[in-house]
């Protein structure tokens, strides 16, 4: 009785639900505060107990500025018949060192421990030291290791590599050096940015391939745009209500958010096409369109609160991991499944109701889609 009374109402006020859902997320956009997403983020993913970690603070308590969780490399190598760096080439390099050495930019330097990078090159040993390990054997290259102070997958991280390639691209090379920056932190902040890419390319062959298959299906552009459309708002919603939370200290970084993205369409299309289903069947039995969206509401809502509640709960356990991304994936996740469950239960049945037969255009029954000759 209170499962359909609840979806009466909701179909009662159906345009109050879907104005309520575009003024939330107006508001959220005007309203929610920007984060830099480095703010909260962990220097490590790993737990403080790890024994990396412990080493790491030993190597820091006894050798200071050798301890960097991770570290950006700058090579410089001559090559050709001539091979070997020249006194120009070691003077570049020195000039470069001096550079990173000194105190970081303030938007930098915010988020991390130390104003300043630890530096090691082959100028800190002496002169007649051999083998220089900062020196390759045949004299045609030579290394700068730089120590940074956060995980080399973080955005912390990133930003110092981005920096010492700036300074890199910015100092004057002599003709037939190659000077690049690799490393630990340079591979994260490069696999960083490729991961960024593949969740853009991954979100729109996601909408597109869901597109296509609503198509295939219901045969009703209307009703995969109804779905893709409520899935899509309640997605910018999430994403901002999650910004919220980032204010308020939440880590969310890349790897959360792509999970989020995936799970909120993925769970979000489950369950608008099992409302959708249903409504359809009511239609076709004759029932008026409001009378048909409550009954779908009535006979799907045990179904999909019991699935949103098992997969929010398995998720949520990820909270009690010791690594810490899954850890902040367990905070993260949750907030968004909510968030689409309650466009699946709201704005998908207010919008069902608003549309009624029209969502099914252009078939002319809406029991009708594909069941003569696709299906048998």
């Amino acid at each position: 009785m209170i499962v359909a009374a609840l979806g009466q109402q909701i179909i009662r006020r159906r345009w109050l639900v879907a104005a309520g859902w575009v003024a939330a997320a107006v508001l959220l956009a005007i309203f929610a505060p920007t984060v830099d997403p480095a703010k909260n983020e962990m220097l490590t993913l790993l737990p403080d107990d790890a024994p990396s970690l412990r080493a790491a603070g030993m190597l820091e308590r006894y050798f200071p500025g050798s301890a960097g969780l991770s570290q950006a490399v700058v090579v410089a190598a001559r090559q050709g018949p001539a091979a070997g760096l020249t006194d120009a080439d070691r003077l570049a390099v020195e000039r470069l060192v001096a550079k990173l050495r000194r105190p970081l930019p303030a938007g930098l330097a915010r988020y991390l421990p130390a104003g300043q990078l630890a530096v090691h090159w082959h100028g800190d040993l002496p002169r007649g030291f051999m083998p220089n390990p900062y020196i390759s054997p045949d004299g045609s290259a030579a290394i700068v290791v730089v120590e940074v102070p956060a995980n080399f997958v973080t955005i912390r991280s990133a930003r110092v590599v981005d920096y010492i390639r700036r300074l890199v691209a910015q100092s004057r090379w002599p003709d037939g050096l190659e000077v690049a920056v690799t490393g630990s932190a340079a591979f994260g902040a490069d696999y960083a940015e490729a991961s960024r890419r593949s969740h853009r390319s991954t979100l729109w062959v996601t909408v597109l391939a869901v597109l296509a298959i609503l198509l295939v299906v219901y045969r009703a552009p209307v009703a995969a745009a109804v779905v893709l459309g409520t899935i899509s708002l309640a997605a910018v919603v999430a994403h901002l209500v999650l910004t919220v939370a980032a204010s308020q200290g939440l880590h969310v970084g890349t790897a959360e958010k792509i999970f989020v993205y995936v799970l909120l369409y993925g769970l979000g299309v489950d369950y608008s096409l099992l409302y959708l289903s249903r409504f359809r069947e009511f239609l076709s039995r004759r029932h008026r369109p409001d009378e048909a969206a409550a009954l779908a509401w009535s006979a799907t809502m045990p179904a999909i609160a019991a699935s949103s509640g098992t997969d929010i709960a398995g998720l949520a356990m990820l909270s009690a991991a010791s690594f810490k991304l899954f850890q902040t994936t367990g905070h993260v996740v949750p907030i968004a499944l909510l968030i689409v469950l309650a466009a699946a239960v709201t704005l998908i049945p207010a919008t069902a109701a608003l549309l009624h037969r029209w969502l099914f255009w252009p078939a002319r029954e809406a029991g009708s889609l594909g069941a003569r000759r696709l299906w048998p």
